[in-house]
């Protein structure tokens, strides 16, 4: 099979939390971070001022 960004064909997800969790944490939190990853986030990524 050739190279594909989709998902599907490549046969795995990526889930990136962006922020965290913030539906449940605000934002930018160790909280939201941890929880992402509870939830099956692959990766996370913050913003930081």
């Amino acid at each position: 099979m050739a190279f594909s960004f989709l998902a599907r064909e490549a046969g795995r997800v990526h889930v990136c939390g962006h922020r965290g969790y913030s539906l449940h944490y605000p934002e930018n939190t160790l909280p939201a971070m941890k929880a992402a990853k509870a939830a099956g986030a692959t990766t996370v990524r913050s913003t930081w001022y």
